[in-house]
């Protein structure tokens, strides 16, 4: 029997389960890490030595509510990490944060609140908020939607505005990003490329792409008019920070991987280029059979049996399925042109067990909600 389309059952991020819940333009987003010398904040001291001018963010009792989007990567993963375009897309399962909120001082969000302060210059520690994911769930299970950057956006994002520092103008939205992409690479503990955390404070469908010194470059994706995509959920949850960590490692023994991702490189190149539906469906099936290629290299199934023949499926009827993010679970992307193609690939996958992701593009990104 196929599984039922997934719903919102979950768990929130401070431990405890819970009941069920500016159109992007072309930008450039820099992401390094400011000065403190350069920095409004900070003043000259004695000696000339850099004081921090104190600022705080207290609600005074008032309640906060701040919520960001999940994403799924269709192109372009763990190719990204080295400087090529992934195409993103922003989904309408969403986190929510609330401060005030008694919770776990331990947890994510509130962790990530405290050191995005210190970055920030605060002076005081913030006050304690609540993350509930649970649309980004299933059971107790991750569904592979970016639950941990959505949760640091909102988080972080929610201290701007505690702070006076209004989130919503373009240097405001960079210098968040900026904060919100290094914290959750130091509490992830592993080198992301930003494009999740670019995704849930951003929102919409796009190209994402991390040029020099850590900043990023952000291109609006014009999708084929009949080109279909769906979100498959593979039925359990895949470890992203270990893969990344077994390539990192494989690419130290062998130069083999290297050439390999440049082979994806070029392939997520070429999308942003293609056109029609057909040059779309052509690129990612190539992408497919690369990830699966790497990690074979990597020694990690990258689709497993079943995914698999479904993703060969696909292609005999002329459309794609790739794993979307690290593989190994989480959700598939089916693309198709041909509608009936596209039901016969549903009938299909729905009878082997994959269950279809009830989610839409999200253009919203950050946004205060109370």
């Amino acid at each position: 029997m196929g599984m039922a389309p997934v719903g919102a059952s979950g768990v929130r991020h401070h431990g405890r389960r819970a009941p069920r819940q500016d159109p992007l333009r072309t930008a450039g987003c820099g992401m390094g890490m400011p000065s403190l010398q350069g920095d409004r904040r900070y003043r000259a001291g004695a000696g000339g030595k850099p004081r921090r001018r104190c600022e705080v963010a207290r609600m005074n009792g008032r309640l906060l509510k701040v919520s960001a989007p999940g994403k799924l990567v269709l192109m372009g993963e763990y190719a990204v990490r080295d400087g090529a375009p992934a195409l993103v897309a922003a989904l309408d399962r969403r986190v929510e944060v609330e401060v005030p909120s008694e919770s776990d001082e331990n947890g994510l969000p509130n962790r990530a609140r405290r050191m995005a302060a210190r970055l920030m210059g605060l002076c005081a520690p913030p006050e304690p908020c609540r993350a509930d994911s649970t649309p980004l769930h299933a059971g107790s299970e991750k569904l592979g939607l970016g639950s941990s950057a959505a949760v640091v956006v909102a988080a972080v994002g929610a201290l701007f505005w505690e702070a006076g520092r209004d989130p919503v103008g373009a240097m405001q939205r960079q210098e968040l990003f900026r904060v919100a992409h290094r914290v959750h690479d130091r509490l992830s503990g592993s080198r992301g490329s930003g494009v999740d955390v670019a995704a849930s404070l951003f929102g919409g469908m796009f190209f994402y792409r991390r040029t020099g010194n850590g900043s990023c470059r952000l291109q609006r994706w014009r999708r084929p008019p009949n080109l279909s995509l769906t979100f498959w959920w593979t039925g359990r949850s895949a470890d992203t920070a270990r893969r990344l960590e077994r390539v990192d490692r494989k690419r130290k023994e062998s130069a083999v991987l290297d050439r390999l991702l440049l082979r994806m490189a070029d392939c997520s190149r070429r999308f942003t280029k293609a056109e029609t539906s057909r040059q779309c469906l052509e690129l990612m099936q190539q992408y497919r059979r690369l990830m699966e290629n790497l990690g074979d290299l990597a020694g990690f199934e990258m689709l497993g049996g079943r995914e698999r023949r479904l993703a060969d499926l696909a292609e005999e009827l002329g459309g794609a399925v790739k794993p979307s993010g690290a593989g190994g679970g989480d959700c598939l992307v089916a693309a198709f042109a041909d509608g009936r193609a596209e039901r016969r690939w549903v009938e299909a996958a729905s009878g082997s067990g994959l269950a279809k992701l009830r989610a839409e593009v999200d253009e919203k990104g950050l946004v205060k909600i109370a």
